[in-house]
């Protein structure tokens, strides 16, 4: 029984803690690429109208702001989306895993039990 209680509540008592912080951490990301792709369309349209209008001096400007702007945009893709890394996280999940494989194999034997007295 206390098996189960600590499965039942040893995931979300570990996760809960972090998930406002993964919440806030993909906000964040999410708001960093917005701002990029509308930078880049910003500077696209003026220089679609630049070049409408005849005005070409200003491309290698633009072209070195984009090649900026594109390794921003790397860098905020690459941003972690949780607070904790795996190597962290591994031993309390792993402790709940090995936790509840003896009620697993318990349960699996009943099961199998079941059914091997419903087969004649």
């Amino acid at each position: 029984m206390g098996v189960l209680i600590y499965i039942t509540f040893g995931l979300p008592l570990f996760v809960a803690p972090f998930f406002h912080l993964h919440k806030l951490m993909k906000e964040r990301r999410r708001s960093y690429v917005d701002q990029v792709t509308t930078t880049v369309n910003d500077m696209f349209l003026a220089q679609y109208r630049d070049t409408i209008s005849g005005n070409v001096n200003n491309i290698s400007d633009r072209i070195s702001a984009l090649d900026y702007i594109e390794k921003y945009r790397k860098i905020a893709n690459s941003l972690p989306l949780w607070p904790l890394p795996i190597k962290i996280s591994a031993p309390p999940l792993g402790s709940l895993v090995a936790a509840s494989l003896p009620l697993a194999i318990k349960l699996l034997n009943g099961t199998l039990e079941k059914v091997g007295a419903l087969v004649p």
